[in-house]
């Protein structure tokens, strides 16, 4: 069994990618990675796992503050380990707007089942691309990429259905005129889906530990099993007493 591997969707080509715990080349490692070079925040560059889709029985459910925020992550156990996809909750929490993914996934996830397999895979909506200018004045084109989910070979579909412009289930958001424009307040809409998240993990926490339980544990969670041995140093003779009489 491998170590778990932590994936993030593709925004620019679509499928996920997973950083390399060891920054090693593949000819040392021989794992399938591959080199990813990107220009931001800063040119860099870094070894990676790719693929277009994950599988597996849900291990975990989860909402962890990582480094950049609060994120969504789901567990996939398989053969080989666990895959573990790290979705953001957020994409402007000052401003009340939850991340398009995550709300995909919040309205999807009380039709998931714990009890069979879980695929999760990328659709790009190329009809969907549109066109802007950076603040350095550069156009630049953005193509949709979504996040979709299967399970018995089928799509798993929104449980709040979506008729007369609006979600059939879900609180509306509050809305203030003024003057001319438009205000809208989606508090209630996102407590909504961070809720119904929640409720999911809640309702399916104990198949998560038995599931957990009962695989073979990867080298990382065996290592941190392993007793530490802590050097024991000798302290340093203690002269503070020097300079008195005896």
């Amino acid at each position: 069994m491998r170590d778990t591997r932590y994936w993030k969707k593709d925004n620019a080509k679509g499928g996920y990618w997973s950083k390399c715990r060891d920054q090693i080349s593949n000819e040392q490692a021989n794992d399938g990675r591959v080199l990813h070079k990107y220009t931001k925040p800063s040119p860099g560059e870094r070894w990676q796992y790719t693929t277009d889709k994950l599988f597996g029985n849900i291990e975990s459910v989860y909402i962890d503050n990582g480094m950049y925020g609060e994120v969504l992550n789901i567990g996939l156990q398989h053969d080989q380990g666990v895959d573990v996809l790290s979705v953001p909750v957020w994409k402007d929490k000052a401003n009340g707007k939850l991340a398009v993914d995550f709300k995909g996934i919040a309205k999807k996830i009380p039709n998931i089942s714990v009890h069979s397999p879980l695929s999760a895979s990328t659709w790009i909506n190329s009809k969907g691309a549109y066109t802007f200018k950076d603040p350095q004045g550069n156009e630049r084109t953005i193509v949709p990429i979504y996040i979709t989910m299967q399970q018995g070979g089928a799509n798993v579909a929104s449980a709040f259905p979506y008729e007369d412009g609006k979600y059939v289930g879900v609180p509306e958001a509050d809305s203030a005129k003024i003057g001319d424009k438009t205000y809208f307040d989606f508090s209630k809409q996102n407590d909504f889906f961070v809720d119904t998240v929640n409720r999911f993990i809640q309702d399916n926490q104990s198949v998560f530990e038995e599931r957990k339980a009962n695989r073979s544990m990867t080298p990382a969670e065996q290592e941190s099993q392993e007793p530490k041995n802590i050097p024991v140093t000798a302290n340093a003779a203690d002269d503070s007493d020097d300079d008195l009489p005896w």
